[in-house]
């Protein structure tokens, strides 16, 4: 008898896709005006507030809904502030077919309220033996390339 553990199909890992939520799902040109702005005159608040008027980023949502039917697992990370977390709940639970229950977890990973640190490629990368990112965050695909991941990088 082998020592190694022998996955039946049923038990294989199920492939993870973990997608970024704004400017990839969410679409939030309209709030970008809060946020472009010289250093210390940047209204972070007001930026994550209007996150309730995207309008969804429908070929990637039919996308990410395909992954989901097909049997995949999807996370979504965000480095929107979890100050906004019920309202971003709903926001996906309007778009897509999660329901709010599921968005609880690991589902879905937004920073901690009041942290307003510029984003960096290594925060969104999770420490798993698979998983696929699709991001609007180009200096993300070098990264994931180097490590080993695959990236979709939309823009």
């Amino acid at each position: 008898m082998s020592d190694q553990l022998e996955l039946t199909s049923d038990e294989a890992m199920k492939p993870l896709y973990i997608f970024d939520l704004d400017g990839t799902l969410a679409l939030i040109e309209h709030r970008r005006k809060y946020v472009e702005r010289p250093r210390g005159e940047q209204d972070w608040k007001a930026f994550y507030a209007a996150c309730v008027d995207d309008h969804p980023n429908d070929p990637v949502i039919d996308t990410m809904e395909r992954l989901r039917e097909a049997g995949a697992d999807v996370w979504i990370f965000s480095g929107r502030s979890d100050e906004v977390r019920a309202q971003t709940v709903k926001w996906l639970a309007d778009k897509t077919t999660f329901m709010s229950w599921e968005l609880d977890g690991p589902m879905l990973t937004m920073r901690q309220a009041g942290d307003y640190t510029p984003e960096t490629p290594e925060q969104s990368l999770p420490v798993l033996s698979y998983t696929i990112e699709v991001t609007d965050a180009a200096q993300v695909e070098g990264l994931l390339d180097a490590a080993g991941y695959q990236s979709l990088v939309d823009g």
